[in-house]
């Protein structure tokens, strides 16, 4: 049996690890759904994956741990009869006899955190990585940095299982209704590694400025004080719009509608938002850092993230219909290289390789 911990649902609603995950049990119940159990709090009951399969659910057997904060950080007690558990987000079986699998998504703590929340996180990965059975890692680049940093890890229990992107995005008709080109940003604007900055930037510049661009941005929360500081500094106030948090198929429409997709990381464990781009024909300028050159190929527009000037000769030469035709069709070609029921059934195909060994 296979115990799999939907803890992530209860840390973040949304977001990329959670589409990983769902990807995971779609495909899980799908293929195994004689092999497989739910560990789920009662509060995630009405979630949309869990209601799929109300009677693989089990609850935790510790008491008086209705504290997610805490409950994150604690072994799980499982049944006899179960031989896998895999946790969303690196929690164990208490049960040494039982494999664990443990899914590695990037190494932002290590990279760019500090203080008591880099400690408590960094502790509880390498004791999972530790009584791992089988490490997933999202990217090639991940792996690199897994080994980086725990080279101590046997090669063969590591597998590399990309994120996908969903099927919401795709090309649709364009409006014939006229509007300001913009550039469209999407994700978090975390100050260490997301670069932000850089958008704002490129919207500032000569090149942006001639052309009119506005830009648009979904996600992250509101601006924080340093960024309104900022976009007043550079004379954008009329040109940044926040989007907030949209339903997929308006995002959809923001995709199809951009001039670009702008995506200027310093770090990426995988990087989803480019591929939502490419798979809605929006051309995507972005960092060549991390794993987002893996993840676009040749259908990405590449530039340094310290430097805009290749950003900008890329904003000029997507006016060429020729030239933005042909970075549309790769970044279609690319797109469709991934999806979500490939990485849920590479996930499964581990659950059971794994089996077959117990």
């Amino acid at each position: 049996m296979i115990l799999l911990d939907n803890i992530i649902f209860e840390l973040q609603p949304y977001g990329g690890v959670t589409s990983v995950w769902s990807s995971v049990l779609k495909c899980a119940f799908e293929l195994i759904p004689d092999n497989l159990q739910l560990l789920s709090h009662d509060k995630l009951d009405n979630h949309p994956m869990i209601s799929l399969a109300p009677d693989k659910i089990v609850r935790h057997k510790e008491k008086n741990i209705n504290f997610m904060r805490l409950r994150r950080y604690c072994d799980v007690a499982c049944d006899k009869n179960v031989k896998i558990f895999h946790s969303s987000y690196f929690r164990l079986a208490k049960n040494k006899e039982i494999k664990n699998i443990v899914t590695v998504h990037d190494f932002i703590y290590e990279k760019y955190d500090s203080g008591l929340s880099r400690l408590v996180h960094l502790t509880q990965k390498k004791r999972a990585l530790k009584n791992a059975a089988a490490i997933i890692c999202v990217s090639e680049n991940t792996r690199k940095d897994l080994f980086e940093y725990h080279p101590w890890l046997k090669r063969e229990i590591v597998y590399v299982v990309h994120n996908g992107v969903s099927q919401g995005f795709s090309p649709i008709t364009k409006s014939e209704e006229k509007q300001l080109p913009y550039l469209l940003y999407v994700g978090g604007r975390n100050i260490k590694y997301k670069n932000f900055r850089a958008v704002l930037s490129l919207l500032a510049s000569s090149v942006a400025s001639k052309m009119n661009l506005q830009l648009k941005v979904v996600g992250g929360g509101t601006f924080k004080k340093y960024e309104h500081k900022i976009i007043e500094k550079l004379g954008l106030k009329e040109k940044v719009t926040r989007e907030g948090y949209i339903r997929e198929s308006s995002l959809n429409q923001l995709y199809n509608g951009a001039y670009a997709f702008i995506y200027p990381s310093f770090y990426e464990g995988f990087g989803i938002p480019p591929l939502e781009a490419m798979a809605a024909a929006c051309p995507v300028i972005c960092s060549n850092r991390a794993s987002i050159p893996e993840i676009v190929g040749d259908a990405g527009l590449l530039f340094d993230p310290n430097d805009l000037t290749q950003a900008e000769v890329y904003l000029q030469k997507l006016k060429n219909p020729r030239f933005r035709q042909n970075i549309i069709i790769k970044g279609l070609m690319r797109a469709s290289a991934f999806s979500w029921e490939k990485t849920g059934n590479k996930t499964v195909e581990i659950y059971k390789k794994l089996l077959e060994e117990v």
